[in-house]
C-alpha cells in the first residue's frame, strides 16, 4: 500500500503567493517612479532658484556702479505686474510676460548688458527675467526689480507650472 506524502505545494498556494510578489513589485515599482518625479521636481527648482538668486545678485552689484544703475533706468518699467510669474504667451519660441518690458542681464567686463526679453534654459520651457517697477509712492526715490522663473513642473502632478520670484528693492 501507497502512502502519499505532502510534499509539493498546491496550485492555490502558487497562485496566491504570485500574487502576493506581483502586488509587492508593483507597490515598489510605484513608489521608486515617484520618489523620482519629487528628485527632478526638487532638481529644476534649485536651478532656477539659483538662475533668479544670479539675477538678483547681478543688479545688486551693478547698482554699485552709476553708470551701470543709469543703464538701469534705461529699461522701461513694466506696467502692471501680474502676480502669477507664468502668466505670459510664447512669442517666435520665446516666453513674454504680462506687463511686458522684461528682460535678461549678464555681467560682461564689468558691464551690464541686457540680453533678449528673457532667458530660456534648456530645450524645455524654464524662463528667467526681469522686470522693473519704479516706487509707486509719493514721492518714492527707489525702484523694485521683480526677478522671475517659470518653468513646466516635471514631477507629474496637477500643476503643471511652477513659479518663483525675488523683489530686489534699491534706493536711488
Amino acid at each position: 500500500m501507497l502512502k502519499l506524502s505532502k510534499n509539493g505545494d498546491t496550485i492555490i498556494e502558487v497562485v496566491l503567493s504570485m500574487a502576493l510578489l506581483t502586488s509587492i513589485l508593483f507597490i515598489s515599482w510605484g513608489i521608486t517612479n515617484r520618489a523620482t518625479q519629487i528628485t527632478l521636481a526638487a532638481k529644476d527648482r534649485t536651478e532656477m532658484v539659483n538662475q533668479v538668486k544670479e539675477q538678483a545678485e547681478i543688479i545688486k552689484a551693478q547698482w554699485a556702479n552709476p553708470t551701470s544703475r543709469n543703464v538701469l533706468f534705461t529699461y522701461n518699467p513694466a506696467g502692471a505686474l501680474n502676480p502669477d510669474a507664468c502668466n505670459g504667451s510664447i512669442v517666435s519660441g520665446s516666453f513674454v510676460p504680462t506687463g511686458g518690458s522684461a528682460w535678461y542681464l549678464t555681467a560682461n567686463n564689468n558691464t551690464i548688458d541686457k540680453v533678449d526679453s528673457v532667458k530660456q534654459i534648456g530645450d524645455r520651457p524654464f524662463y528667467v527675467y526681469v522686470q522693473r517697477k519704479a516706487g509707486s509712492l509719493t514721492g518714492a526715490t527707489y525702484s523694485d526689480f521683480y526677478v522671475r522663473a517659470c518653468w513646466d513642473n516635471s514631477s507629474g502632478s496637477v500643476q503643471t507650472k511652477e513659479s518663483s520670484q525675488v523683489i530686489v528693492r534699491l534706493n536711488q
